[in-house]
């Protein structure tokens, strides 16, 4: 990374050197590029937290150094040329004040708001310690309790957690006995978790180590996508889904036609999936089945041959053009191009619910489920009518949770289209 951001800077520097762009776009250049190598110096020394972020003082450091750096980069290329160069200078660290002052104060606008602050919830029995860590949080910028729960209070942090959103639990030590459900129903929200004990160091090696009783954490969970990632991917989806939205619109019209045309109902399906997080949404079908034969709870899966399939339903489930409105559910934020396939809240493998199956199954939904997923164009597609079905998949999927990447999710897209033309286990 500090290789690729020193290779930008000096590439946009000797673009504006050697480049007839004029003296305007020379400066704005030099600024673009100072301010995405200053940005990931920040990172790397660590002030990227919120509390420098806000800070004027990180803000006119940050302005001097600039200043300081132009000074070099004249020095060493054209020489000092008198008052061109006092403007250039002050220019550019008169510029990064403006805009890093500028950001702070927007920053700390938002939080008073508390429109970016980080939501965390803390649970655990009211002691001296649960006291300390809501104290820290009360004291560190851009972090905010929004629920203090007891220790025994599934019900209350299930609740929370689906009205959400929320970025971290903190589970404060109480009785192990307490602690276990706990961790067992927060597996399958997509929230990171942290748990804090008492440290168990004398008063020296505490006080040389351990500043504050969130530092002696032990972190559970990690929330799979980061902030950054997270954005890489909701860009993709959008992007790809609204260009595949305008590219398909006509067979997409012509499709519903064909369904209106060819039995009696709506050309649209909609059933109730498990999405993000364990919530509920609505997902979006091209009608495959007669209007009468039509399972909302999916609770009866399609096999071979099903009878309740129209023919015009054979032709689009074998070949996936029936998920093509799903293409909305992407553009919303309910579904993700790639990830694990939401399951019917009613679906059942031998007559089981999934659920009953696997105790942790909406593990899987940490998170965003997607049009397809690993399992899908690893042999996978298809329903799970069996309890060893549904294994296969849930490991499949889980492996996708545990190993996400973008360039991993573009690996999938392409087998994904390689499964789609083989057809296989569509029906």
């Amino acid at each position: 990374m500090a290789v690729v951001a020193f290779a930008a800077w000096f590439a946009l520097l000797s673009f504006a050197r050697y480049a007839d762009v004029g003296p305007l776009h020379t400066l704005f250049i030099h600024f673009i590029a100072l301010s995405g190598l200053l940005a990931f110096t920040e990172r790397v020394i660590g002030l990227h937290d919120m509390e420098q972020a806000v800070s004027l003082k990180v803000a006119l450091a940050l302005a001097l150094v600039a200043g300081i750096v132009e000074v070099l980069l004249l020095l060493g290329s054209t020489g000092w040329s008198g008052a061109h160069s006092l403007v250039v200078v002050g220019l550019t660290a008169g510029g990064m004040l403006v805009f890093r002052a500028g950001t702070a104060l927007v920053l700390k606008s938002l939080l008073q708001r508390g429109l970016v602050a980080q939501t965390i919830v803390v649970v655990g029995p009211a002691s001296a310690l649960r006291q300390e860590v809501l104290r820290e949080l009360d004291a560190t910028v851009g972090v905010r309790a929004v629920a203090v729960l007891p220790g025994n209070s599934l019900e209350a942090l299930h609740a929370e957690l689906l009205a959400g959103p929320i970025d971290q639990v903190i589970l404060v030590a109480g009785l192990p006995g307490q602690l276990q459900p706990l961790v067992d129903a927060l597996e399958i929200h997509a929230v990171d978790v942290l748990l804090v004990t008492p440290a168990p160091a004398g008063p020296v090696e505490q006080r040389l180590q351990f500043r504050s009783p969130i530092e002696h954490g032990r972190v559970l969970q990690h929330q799979r996508q980061s902030s950054g990632s997270f954005l890489i991917k909701r860009l993709i989806d959008l992007v790809g889904a609204g260009l595949a939205l305008v590219l398909l619109s006509p067979m997409l019209m012509a499709i519903a036609v064909a369904i209106r045309l060819d039995s009696p109902g709506p050309a649209l399906f909609k059933q109730m999936r498990w999405g993000y997080g364990g919530r509920e949404f609505l997902m979006w079908k091209f009608r495959s089945m007669r209007i009468d034969a039509s399972d909302h709870s999916g609770s009866r899966l399609t096999t071979r041959n099903d009878t309740r399939v129209t023919r015009l339903g054979t032709l689009l489930r074998a070949t996936s053009l029936d998920e093509l409105p799903q293409l909305v559910n992407i553009l919303k934020g309910e579904l993700s191009i790639v990830g694990p396939r939401p399951h019917p809240c009613g679906a059942t493998a031998g007559g089981v619910r999934y659920d009953d199956l696997i105790g942790n199954f909406k593990a899987r939904y940490r998170v965003r489920p997607g049009l397809t997923g690993l399992a899908q164009c690893s042999g996978l597609r298809g329903n799970t009518d069996t309890e060893e079905k549904l294994f296969d998949r849930f490991e499949k999927d889980m492996e996708y949770v545990e190993t996400w990447t973008i360039l991993g999710d573009i690996k999938i897209m392409m087998r994904t289209i390689v499964h789609l033309i083989k057809g296989e286990n569509a029906y």
